[in-house]
């Protein structure tokens, strides 16, 4: 068994104090039987014997718990996870306590309320960026004056060219679709055509009556050395999206930032190419003034979606899925003139190894419960029978002086 500094330190500290009050305790006794007698002496001596005893019974109250939290307390070789929808298992071996852990409704979703307001920081996927970067496109023609003078006859037609570039891989014909749509909502009287950047072809020489604009996108996709949280056969992936916009003989560019979280907009997808493991994805049910409410609000939608019970022998412990079970999330600040507010997601899997730790940890915060309950019973005892024996002695000291005649 290995003591440490400290330890013996305590044990020394501890000896030095008791072999304090033992002379103290005698001297007292010797005084008191020389100025009171025999008698008070002895009754004395029976009252302080009294807080040893408690203590000792205190001590050893304390041990038998914790060798009964010491039988109690699974290891994770042992416990075992289960979904409600799976046969208990009876094996000779079985756990201490189970826990069941599986989703009880469909997943939520964020607030449909309209953003195009709001500017975010970052988006669960390069694909997702495609909207919000016509947005912006759109505010960069309007303010920096890329439209036709106001002199202009309204019937000259203005182009606006949607060239993508080979960096957005296989999504090219998708995002730039996507964009060239989402800008023909902002310039419903504009001709929006769409071209691949290495196509010579589609560049376009305007005739004296029409103004052309091109848009020119462009993606740079980083590869991260992690594996993805839901997948760990991919890495995980971030870059941003450019659009670089000239008409006339002017320029301008502007960029949006996304890291690829799927599970974000299309959990159903992820939940059907792995039936095997249990995900939950918890949304913020508003937008929240800061951060930290928005992963609270996270939280407690995905605790609303799932019943976690933890079974310690035969009483029930009933909790509820907390931050150690999350493997992802994704935090969005959204920008707007007057203030940024944040919405978030968390994914979290319920699958066997993570709700073993899930298991142990509130099996044993359950088990410290109860013996601090304990204890405070045994110490709020030990208090009584102090004072107590505190009164016995100090009724033995002042007996004489009150059983005094007075003349």
């Amino acid at each position: 068994m290995n003591i440490g500094i400290i330890e013996m330190l305590i044990v020394v500290f501890i000896l030095i104090v008791l072999g304090c009050v033992l002379v103290g305790g005698v001297a007292l006794l010797i005084a008191v039987g020389r100025r009171h007698g025999a008698a008070a002496a002895l009754g004395m001596l029976m009252a302080v014997m009294v807080l040893p005893a408690i203590l000792i019974s205190f001590l050893a109250v304390a041990l038998v718990q914790k060798v009964d939290a010491t039988q109690d307390m699974p290891t994770v070789a042992t416990a075992r996870s289960q979904t409600s929808t799976t046969a208990p298992h009876h094996a000779v071996d079985a756990p201490a306590f189970t826990i069941t852990a599986s989703p009880e409704s469909r997943p939520a979703s964020w607030s449909t309320t309209e953003l195009e307001d709001f500017r975010a920081d970052l988006y669960p996927s390069m694909i997702e960026t495609a909207g919000p970067l016509a947005h912006l496109v759109a505010e960069q023609i309007t303010q920096n004056g890329l439209l036709p003078e106001s002199d202009t006859d309204p019937a000259d037609p203005l182009i606006i060219n949607v060239r993508a570039d080979q960096s957005f891989n296989e999504d090219r014909t998708a995002f730039r679709s996507t964009f060239a749509k989402s800008l023909e909502k902002r310039f419903p009287d504009a001709r929006v055509l769409e071209s691949d950047h290495d196509d010579a072809e589609s560049i376009l020489t305007p005739s004296a009556n029409e103004q052309t604009i091109v848009v020119s996108l462009s993606a740079l996709i980083r590869k991260i050395n992690t594996s993805a949280a839901w997948n760990p056969r991919i890495p995980s992936e971030s870059g941003h999206v450019d659009a670089r916009i000239e008409g006339g003989n002017r320029s301008v560019e502007t960029r949006v930032n996304f890291v690829a979280k799927p599970w974000v907009s299309h959990f159903e997808q992820i939940v059907s190419e792995f039936s095997i493991k249990q995900f939950v994805v918890g949304y913020s049910e508003s937008l929240a003034s800061t951060e930290a409410e928005a992963r609270q609000s996270a939280m407690q939608n995905a605790q609303s979606q799932v019943q976690l019970t933890t079974f310690a022998k035969n009483s029930g412990i009933h909790t509820l899925i907390n931050e150690t079970n999350v493997i992802d999330r994704f935090a969005q600040k959204l920008s707007r003139p007057y203030g940024d507010v944040w919405r978030e997601a968390v994914l979290i899997d319920l699958s066997q190894g993570t709700m073993q730790a899930t298991a142990i940890g509130h099996a044993a915060a359950a088990t410290s419960s109860s013996i601090m309950s304990r204890a405070n019973t045994v110490i709020a005892t030990l208090i009584i029978l102090a004072t107590i024996a505190i009164c016995v002695c100090g009724n033995l000291l002042t007996q004489g002086y009150r059983r005094k005649t007075i003349s």
